[in-house]
């Protein structure tokens, strides 16, 4: 069974968000939400390659794996191996910083909890 397919048996949803460096993408987030509160359930994280394209589907596919692995087995894992990171420090507000490519119930920063706050606002429709 696909992700997509387990998440939608869960009541649960993903948000996709990306990271760039000098206007480049290179990390796609995912984040799995809970039913109605919208609680973050796990983040994963996929990092492209300085050497490799940017696809966007891919890094969604690999993103989300991560989270339903972080939240199958209900810990974090996949650490980053920060000697071999080939980006700057300016990433993300320091989430690859501190956060493993798999994390379990994740401690949200403030930008992801505004990101999820967005995503989640009921839509206004404006009539013309």
């Amino acid at each position: 069974m696909r992700n997509e397919s387990k998440l939608k048996q869960m009541g649960a949803r993903a948000l996709y968000y990306y990271l760039r460096e000098d206007g480049k993408k290179f990390a796609t987030v995912c984040l799995i939400l809970g039913e109605g509160d919208s609680s973050p359930i796990a983040r994963g994280i996929s990092i492209c390659s300085p050497e490799d394209p940017f696809i966007k589907r891919r890094g969604r596919a690999i993103a989300l794996g991560r989270a339903m692995l972080a939240f199958h087995h209900a810990r974090n894992q996949l650490y980053i191996n920060y000697r071999e990171f080939k980006y700057g420090t300016n990433i993300g507000v320091g989430l690859l910083a501190e956060a493993p490519k798999a994390s379990y119930q994740p401690v949200l920063p403030p930008f992801e909890l505004n990101l999820i706050k967005k995503a989640t606002e009921p839509r206004q429709l404006v009539a013309v």
